[in-house]
């Protein structure tokens, strides 16, 4: 019994258990089944005790140690309590010995037992060897049926117990959920910040995220519940209410892949100013932007795009361009005629990746991976973690940038066949503004950065080296915070409000 709670084993099924022996009340022979039955918390399913014990002091003893034992019961909530549950489960009738053969028997060899002098620990293998003679072995096939008739009761009993056990689970998940989702709410509000725009799901379970750091605070293991954006699907009405007023809006990769391009379709009808942001969230994840479904991203590319901007790092940059190259997005003619617009040399442009960026980021193929995707997303801020953020964004033919000689060694490529929408390729490594002297976690890095960058651009900042830089420094905060998002960021409120 202690192994199997030691092991989170709550049924098993055993023969017979001990008791009370015949004359306990003089010698104290009391099996410790009984006592370790009053303060272990695990059903155990039996025939009863050994028949040539004491029954009557047996159940007598048990119900001292609160020991509830049942006929025919299901199992009830043990939780809180610590003991255990005995259900005596009887011999099946085709392999039952007779009352008055099996008395008979029992009596006689307890009366040897006692005339012989075996007491103790030698007092029940005689009498059951005794029996089994007596018996001229019928107790054998009896015991053996009994076995299998407990361990099959046992199981009938486990699942049960199981079935019982999975409803509360659920139900304290549901209220846990709820209280999460309510507590969130609050939070928020307590901010400041307006939650009118927020669905609640009556049936769901808020979304929930743990993750696991090793010693030098590098995530490890991500664990997430995600089930209620995935599920879930906005309806358009309410999308387009919100998206009307609104400046930026992020959408990130929890979403069904259908249901997230979904998103995008109804933003960019809602509000053609809208600023949409696409936010990979993981590796798996940052793909569903490029599956292919109904609403086929392919015919959206630039000037028609869904996505403006996208802050992948090298690891979802990676994924997303795979994405894209295994499900035909790289082979259109609207993406080969995008591309040749750029400008960039037939025999490539390592060499102004290596000097705009690196040797080793260019040998990873980040700068090359960021260009393939330009077409669909238009700006793309990949981050580097310690060697900050290479940004790479799509030129229209008025971009200022492309007669500032401030941004001229940032130029990749200018436009050379005359495309109307196209007038060049900027790319700009930003190296990391701070050094973290204690790294505390990295998780909520990422998002704090790209909260400042759609907080910037919500209140019509530049998306320029300012912004960036600041947003940079923000995750820096983060990364040496035991909070999800430091609370020091409002000690930027000041650099913030004065940026271009």
């Amino acid at each position: 019994m202690m192994i199997a709670q030691r092991a989170g084993i709550r049924v098993f099924g055993t023969g017979g258990l001990g008791g009370v022996h015949r004359g306990g009340q003089d010698t104290m022979d009391i099996s410790a089944d009984l006592t370790e039955l009053g303060r272990t918390t695990v059903a155990v399913v039996s025939s009863g005790c050994k028949s040539f014990l004491d029954l009557p002091r047996t159940l007598e003893f048990l119900e001292t140690q609160g020991v509830p034992v049942f006929a025919q019961a299901h199992l009830r909530s043990t939780k809180g309590v610590m003991g255990g549950l005995l259900f005596a489960n009887p011999i099946p009738k085709e392999f039952s010995i007779p009352k008055a053969e099996i008395d008979l028997a029992i009596n006689q060899a307890v009366q040897e037992a006692a005339d012989q002098g075996f007491h103790g620990h030698s007092n029940t293998p005689f009498i059951l060897a005794r029996i089994k003679d007596l018996t001229k072995g019928n107790s054998i096939p009896a015991n053996r049926a009994l076995i299998r008739s407990n361990v099959k009761v046992a199981t009938q009993v486990a699942i049960e117990l199981e079935k019982l056990r999975s409803f509360y689970r659920k139900e304290d998940a549901q209220r846990k959920a709820e209280e999460t989702g309510s507590e969130t709410l609050t939070a928020i509000e307590a901010e400041g910040l307006d939650t009118t725009g927020i669905l609640t799901h009556p049936e769901a379970r808020t979304a929930q995220y743990v993750a696991i750091n090793d010693g030098k605070k590098d995530l490890v293991l991500a664990m997430s519940d995600m089930k209620i954006l995935s599920e879930a699907k906005p309806k358009p009405s309410w999308v387009l209410s919100n998206a009307m007023t609104a400046k930026v809006a992020i959408v990130d990769g929890n979403w069904d892949p259908m249901e997230l391009q979904k998103l995008f379709i109804t933003l960019k009808k809602a509000n053609k100013s809208l600023k949409t942001i696409f936010e990979p969230v993981s590796v798996p994840k940052a793909a569903n932007l490029f599956k292919k479904s109904t609403y086929h991203t392919i015919e959206k590319a630039f000037p028609h795009n869904l996505v403006d901007i996208a802050t992948p790092n090298t690891f979802e940059l990676s994924a997303m361009y795979t994405a894209a190259k295994e499900n035909g997005f790289l082979e259109c003619q609207e993406w080969w005629a995008l591309v040749d617009a750029f400008g960039i040399p037939s025999t490539g442009a390592r060499d102004r990746f290596v000097q705009i960026t690196n040797a080793k980021m260019t040998d990873e193929g980040i700068p090359h991976q960021t260009i393939q995707l330009l077409p669909y997303i238009p700006t793309i801020l990949t981050k580097l973690g310690a060697d900050g953020v290479l940004l790479t964004q799509l030129m229209t033919p008025h971009d200022p940038r492309l007669t500032d000689s401030q941004h001229t060694r940032y130029i990749l490529s200018r436009n050379s066949n005359g495309t109307k929408t196209v007038g060049g390729v900027y790319m700009r490594h930003f190296p990391t503004q701070e050094v973290v002297k204690e790294i505390v976690s990295v998780n909520g890095v990422g998002d704090t950065f790209l909260g400042v960058l759609a907080a910037g651009l919500a209140k019509g900042k530049a998306l320029d080296s300012s912004l960036i830089d600041l947003a940079q420094k923000a995750a820096g905060l983060t990364l040496g915070s035991k909070e999800a998002v430091s609370p020091e960021l409002k000690d930027l409120q000041e650099e913030f409000e004065s940026l271009p």
